[in-house]
C-alpha cells in the first residue's frame, strides 16, 4: 500500500478501487481483512502526507466507525 500511495501516479488506482473494497463489507467477505486494508490506507496516507479525496475519506471513516460500533 505504501508503494501505491507514495507515488502520485498510482494513487488514483487506490482511490478508484476504494468503493469495491467498501462493498466487501456487504458481500460477506471476512470483515477483518477489509478493516485492516482500510486502516492501512489511512495509516500510509498519513505517513506520506497524502490527502485523500474528501468523499473517500468520509466513506472510509464511516465504514470503519460502523465496524467498530458493531454493524
Amino acid at each position: 500500500m505504501g508503494l501505491l500511495l507514495h507515488h502520485e501516479r498510482h494513487r488514483n488506482t487506490v482511490f478508484e478501487r476504494l468503493p469495491c473494497l467498501l462493498q466487501q463489507y456487504e458481500g460477506g467477505v471476512d470483515n477483518l481483512h477489509v478493516t485492516k486494508s482500510l486502516s492501512q490506507i489511512l495509516e500510509v496516507a498519513y505517513d506520506f502526507e497524502v490527502s485523500l479525496p474528501d468523499r473517500k475519506l468520509k466513506s472510509i471513516c464511516f465504514a470503519l466507525h460502523t465496524q467498530v460500533r458493531g454493524g
